[in-house]
């Protein structure tokens, strides 16, 4: 892994910290100021986050330890946060689980490189005098054994890292999914509420139509039937009011 990716898991790392806090503060004023008790989903988290963080810090370790010339800054900054991350242990309350399995020690060595001479006299004199046999250049299998080890381990480190922040990703996704899921199923809970309420509405006035179109109906065949008797009486009634005028 290059210094820069190392840089950014550092920064990453921190982050984790900080979520970390937060989530300490609020178990802290939970159990000390409400007297409640956290919920096995926040021991669940807390956990969680932990064995994130802990994974991570071992990974930056062994990162900078095979580093060729590690830096004192990745050096120190690493060391700071591994102290942080011991010092937020002590700090949980109400503790369910053995502190000590999570506790991480710093174990960043630094790396010298050696350099192998040949001191025998014998060859010394012979490559001198041009009399040293000759002997075809071979690379140190062990060495370029351990280098070829290194690097494949650097790479697996990185693609787990890798991995780990797709999975972190694709957590967040799952979660930002679920509570969306959740809000559309309260809408459409909310709108077939409001559907059967229409419908209701719909039906009440039908039924008021139906009742006020078989009240015409019978309106109608009335006037119809008694037509003629209507317009018998109107006319008596008119003549009454001529001849009490007339008179």
């Amino acid at each position: 892994m290059s210094v820069k990716d190392i840089k950014q898991s550092l920064l990453k790392v921190s982050n984790y910290l900080e979520v970390l806090e937060t989530q300490l503060d609020e178990r802290n004023r939970l159990v000390s100021i409400l007297n409640l008790n956290p919920s096995s989903n926040d021991n669940l988290e807390l956990v969680s986050n932990l064995d994130r963080i802990k994974k991570n810090l071992n990974y930056l370790q062994n990162d900078i330890n095979n580093l060729k010339t590690p830096s004192n800054d990745l050096v120190n900054e690493l060391t700071k946060l591994i102290n942080l991350y011991n010092t937020s242990l002590t700090n949980i309350v109400d503790c369910f689980f053995d502190i000590n399995d999570y506790k991480l020690e710093v174990n960043l060595n630094s790396q010298t490189k050696s350099v192998r001479f040949k001191d025998d006299d014998n060859e010394l004199r012979n490559e001198l005098m041009g009399t040293q046999k000759f002997q075809p250049y071979h690379d140190d299998e062990q060495s370029l054994e351990s280098i070829s080890n290194h690097e494949f381990f650097a790479q697996h480190q990185q693609t787990i890292l890798q991995q780990d922040s797709h999975l972190d990703s694709l957590h967040e996704s799952i979660q930002f999914q679920k509570n969306l899921g959740h809000n559309i199923n309260s809408e459409l809970d909310d709108h077939i509420i409001l559907l059967n309420d229409l419908e209701q509405g719909v039906d009440s006035s039908h039924t008021r139509l139906n009742q006020t179109h078989r009240r015409l109906n019978v309106f109608r065949n009335k006037v119809r039937e008694n037509g003629s008797l209507v317009t018998i009486i109107i006319l008596t009634v008119i003549l009454i009011l001529l001849l009490v005028v007339l008179n």
